[in-house]
């Protein structure tokens, strides 16, 4: 009886420390980034100006489901130039996913993550040989990857506790599904000049600037773990 007793005492307390345990662990974060991103475009007419470098931003946020995996959403903007076209600007979110393996000692931790995610995409108007052309716009699914390197600062308690991260972030994004009128290569920017044909005096259209299958980034942020 008396071990019965101890072991059922044994149990109970293990039950009773087990969430105070738990919430010692890191389980959730937040983070702000920014950089620079080169969008790779494809499909594009002759003559068109490849994409210029341009600034980035993200923000993030995860809980983590296994000690190693934290699970999330992003939500990111980025500015692609496109010289003697119009700009274009990038609002995405979606799912991202982070994995942390124990390569390094703390301070110092690296992962890798991944997602998907959608976004609303515009191209801003411009002119071109004496006529301006009309903004176009669409939607554009991309696969986010990519891998980080973060610092802890503060105390190298092996990330228990509530504290700040100092990160850096080399990533890509794989463009997969192109909707909207600014992918479309039969229907892109409308002139102010119209053509002549024998229908009569119809809206010209500008060139095609290409599908954005691919991206480069590179940025730099802070996030807060606890």
């Amino acid at each position: 009886m008396t071990r019965l007793s101890s072991c059922f005492f044994s149990a109970l307390l293990a039950f009773c420390l087990a969430p105070r345990a738990a919430a010692a662990q890191v389980n959730s974060d937040l983070g702000l980034s920014g950089g620079v991103m080169k969008r790779i475009t494809t499909g594009a007419d002759s003559g068109v100006s490849d994409p210029g470098f341009g600034p980035t931003a993200q923000l993030q946020a995860h809980v983590a489901v296994l000690p190693m995996l934290r699970v999330g959403l992003y939500a990111a903007w980025d500015m692609s130039p496109m010289p003697s076209y119009g700009t274009r600007n990038f609002y995405e979110g979606g799912i991202h996913v982070k994995l942390t393996p124990p390569l390094l000692s703390a301070p110092w931790k690296t992962y890798l993550y991944a997602g998907f995610g959608g976004g609303y995409v515009r191209q801003d108007s411009y002119g071109m040989s004496g006529a301006t052309y009309s903004p176009t716009d669409g939607v554009i699914l991309e696969i986010p990857v990519g891998l980080g390197l973060a610092y802890q600062l503060g105390s190298p308690s092996g990330g228990r506790g509530h504290h700040w991260e100092l990160f850096i972030e080399a990533g890509g994004r794989f463009g997969v599904g192109f909707i909207g009128r600014i992918y479309d290569p039969n229907d892109t920017a409308t002139s102010s000049v119209c053509q002549v044909t024998p229908n009569g005096c119809l809206p010209g259209t500008g060139n095609f600037t290409g599908q954005d299958s691919f991206a480069l980034s590179l940025s730099a942020g802070v996030s807060w773990s606890n």
